[in-house]
């Protein structure tokens, strides 16, 4: 009660004529009583997490509640996640779902996407669809990757030469050792000529 901001409290509220604190001293209900602002507010100041609680429980009185997503635009929205998740062919689909499913929560700041105002399905397709877009983009440098791999690494069934050693050491900046040359049909034919002497 010696805080100068509980003193304000206290004085603000008795301005209305209702006493803030009331003390017994003596008898079996002796003890110190308050108010319920001043208990919100010393529980408060006591506890962070009953801080918040008390903050989230005033805005959801006061700001006015959208209404969420329709059965429809839930289905629509959790179809867009779903053909997302698909096209990425992960072995983390669950955990990229959750991420996208986040990602809307967060985006909107809801406590679960369900909640999304339904205003706001339009923004939520195309926060998903920008999703597609970028796996797409990836998918396809993963396949260009791959290539360029196929092609200028494991020569891309071009036999490596030293033009080849020579560029890979300057992309790389470094030297290049390359694999040994297998000779297939020189092999072959000592094989033949192992297998004619048994």
């Amino acid at each position: 009660i010696g805080n100068d901001q509980t003193k304000a409290l206290i004085a603000e509220i008795s301005i209305a004529g209702i006493p803030a604190v009331h003390t017994i001293n003596g008898g079996p209900e002796r003890g110190t009583y308050a108010c319920r602002e001043l208990v919100i507010a010393y529980a408060a100041w006591i506890s962070a997490a009953f801080h918040l609680k008390v903050i989230r429980v005033f805005l959801e009185q006061v700001l006015p509640t959208l209404p969420a997503l329709t059965p429809e635009q839930q289905q629509e929205l959790s179809n867009k996640v779903r053909q997302v998740v698909l096209f990425n062919q992960s072995n983390q689909s669950d955990r990229n779902r959750m991420w996208l499913y986040n990602h809307l929560r967060v985006a909107f700041r809801v406590a679960r996407w369900q909640d999304i105002p339904r205003e706001c399905h339009p923004a939520a397709m195309a926060l998903v669809e920008s999703k597609l877009e970028a796996s797409r983009k990836f998918m396809d440098f993963i396949s260009e990757a791959r290539d360029w791999f196929g092609r200028e690494v494991m020569g891309g069934g071009m036999p490596w030469t030293p033009a080849i050693q020579k560029k890979l050491s300057v992309e790389l900046k470094r030297r290049v050792i390359l694999p040994p040359k297998v000779d297939w049909l020189a092999l072959a034919e000592k094989q033949t000529e192992a297998s004619k002497e048994t």
